[in-house]
């Protein structure tokens, strides 16, 4: 099959090599039925062209740019992406948890699709790279049981806009559990909506559950969520121990015990991955990076 050139392009949407050209390369002095035309004929005719550009979506938008630039191309944010714009671009990095509307792009569009995905599941046809949910799921029990800590809770922020935490995790806390001999009735998992009340609810309810190891994913890591436990009368670590995801810096400023998720890794390998898809045909990849758990004074011993 001959290569389709920007000839066909224009022959195909009925305009000059020129207007086709710059049409395709978002230059003005270009009717706006023109670039339509010759959008949907390059998108028919599967004609690319590189740009240099790359899409950008989701969040940690500041991180992935200065990434893209040191890869010597210019990243463009647009979120959420529009697919009228697709000739514009090499490709698209979508940073966040909205995995239906990256299965959406995906069905919309030809650019390569390469997501980081950070709670969610690993999505078919589309590069994924993702937190390692198990291992980080296998220290945090690990090292709650390996202080004696025999009933466990795991508190989970719902987010009402998507699946983000609801959806991770959860089964990699009870494998982890049984894994170490723990029986199901002595793990305890809550998923919970809302704010400072609802955490407060969901932490009264798993210590009545009578746990002393907690990992705790809530929505607000600036609030100091000692001062719940301290309103139970419980101190930590000496009656309960904590961990919580460290996605700021207030963990450490707070001392908790938390898992951490290598967004820079993450992104580092999805960058790769997109690189060597553009212009080429790649098998789509769903890829665990491992994180780590950063051990502070949140954590102790169980209580005798």
């Amino acid at each position: 099959m001959a290569k389709i050139v920007l000839r066909d392009v224009a022959t195909c949407a009925g305009c000059s090599v020129t207007q086709a050209s710059m049409a395709l390369r978002d230059m003005p002095r270009v009717a706006p039925e023109t670039r339509n035309r010759v959008r949907e004929a390059a998108r028919k005719l599967g004609y690319r062209q590189s740009t240099g550009r790359i899409a950008l979506t989701g969040g940690l938008y500041g991180m992935a740019m200065k990434k893209l630039r040191a890869a010597g191309f210019e990243p463009v944010f647009m979120n959420p992406f529009d697919p009228c714009c697709e000739s514009l671009f090499d490709g698209v990095l979508h940073i966040g948890y909205n995995d239906l509307c990256a299965r959406e792009w995906a069905e919309k569009c030809r650019l390569p699709l390469v997501t980081v995905n950070d709670y969610g599941n690993p999505m078919e046809n589309i590069s994924s790279f993702l937190p390692d949910a198990s291992l980080e799921m296998s220290l945090c029990v690990g090292h709650l049981a390996g202080s004696g800590h025999r009933r466990i809770a795991r508190l989970c922020f719902k987010d009402p806009g998507g699946p983000r935490y609801q959806l991770r995790g959860e089964a990699e806390f009870y494998k982890a559990g049984a894994a170490r001999g723990f029986p199901p009735e002595s793990l305890l998992n809550i998923h919970y909506s809302g704010g400072v009340p609802e955490l407060k609810h969901a932490i009264g309810k798993a210590l009545k559950f009578k746990a002393t190891g907690f990992i705790v994913i809530y929505n607000d890591p600036s609030y100091d969520i000692r001062s719940i436990f301290h309103e139970y009368g419980k101190c930590i670590p000496e009656d309960v121990s904590l961990i919580v995801l460290e996605e700021s810096l207030y963990p450490a400023k707070f001392g908790l015990t938390g898992y951490t998720i290598d967004w820079e890794a993450l992104i580092d390998k999805a960058i790769r991955k997109l690189l060597t898809a553009i212009g080429r045909t790649v098998e789509p990849e769903q890829v665990l990076v491992p994180g780590g758990l950063i051990v502070r004074r949140s954590t102790g011993k169980a209580p005798a």
